[in-house]
């Protein structure tokens, strides 16, 4: 289950996973919001006549995606562990809000790449690509209440200690092999959007050549300064946050067993 543990280290302030997850993030993001304005522009200059009004709409939702997609993954590795209740539904909320916006970025992506006849490689690459996170996101649909579950009981047996709360080994075994399921679905449709990023390298490069707006461009750099902020922030007060975590968990366990 090492993609599980994988998964809960980037959320832990404690651990190296997490810096590693949001720095890469914290670049991610604007570079993301970037393409998406660069993909509109191309749209914009590379279409003409009836299309050029369906261009001009498919643009504005590339780039609305990919800036909504840039947000929702950093904040999804941004947030820390802590109490689990608060943090479990964080975490869910804004990783099925990046699924559905990355999803629908390259979808959108792969419609450009037909409006614009592009090589019948880009795609089919963007279409498989598109198939696996699309199955992928079939997997999480199955896999999140089963996981979501069992991390809730997981969660009760470690802190809670009551005899309600106990779980045999098997148990948390069975729960763990969800959780890792669930996780190593949304690993691979995360790396899907990453690699589709990649195949609009010659779409960016295109887009440079024509006129670009400057103040959608300027969001670029406002998004990384506000993210590396937010990082910093986390950083630098890091050990009173996890103490806090480490406290909320503590409180958690007694306000049970108080109300035994």
């Amino acid at each position: 289950v090492y993609y599980r543990y994988f998964s809960q280290a980037i959320l832990a302030l404690h651990g190296w996973p997490h810096w590693i997850f949001v720095l890469t993030c914290n670049i991610f993001g604007p570079c993301l919001y970037l393409t998406g304005v660069w993909q509109a522009t191309l749209l914009e200059g590379g279409c003409d006549g009836e299309l050029y009004e369906q261009c001009v709409n498919l643009g504005k939702v590339l780039k609305i995606d990919a800036a909504l997609t840039g947000i929702f993954v950093y904040l999804d590795g941004w947030i820390p562990l802590g109490r689990p209740v608060v943090t479990l539904v964080l975490h869910n909320i804004v990783a099925i809000s990046f699924f559905v916006t990355g999803a629908v970025w390259v979808y959108g992506s792969i419609r450009l790449a037909r409006l614009l006849n592009e090589p019948d490689a880009v795609i089919t690459a963007r279409t498989v690509l598109f198939g696996i996170m699309a199955a992928s996101g079939f997997v999480i649909a199955i896999a999140t209440s089963p996981a979501v579950e069992a991390t809730g009981r997981i969660l009760n047996h470690q802190y809670r200690g009551t005899a309600e709360s106990k779980m045999e080994q098997d148990d948390i075994v069975k729960g763990r092999r969800w959780e890792a399921i669930m996780s190593t679905a949304q690993m691979v449709l995360g790396i899907g959007i990453g690699l589709t990023m990649i195949t609009t390298v010659p779409e960016v490069m295109g887009a440079k050549e024509l006129a670009e707006d400057p103040k959608d461009l300027c969001w670029g750099p406002v998004m990384f300064i506000i993210m590396l902020s937010l990082t910093l922030v986390e950083y630098v007060f890091r050990d009173h946050c996890y103490r806090w975590c480490q406290a909320e968990m503590l409180r958690f366990r007694a306000a049970k067993k108080n109300n035994k």
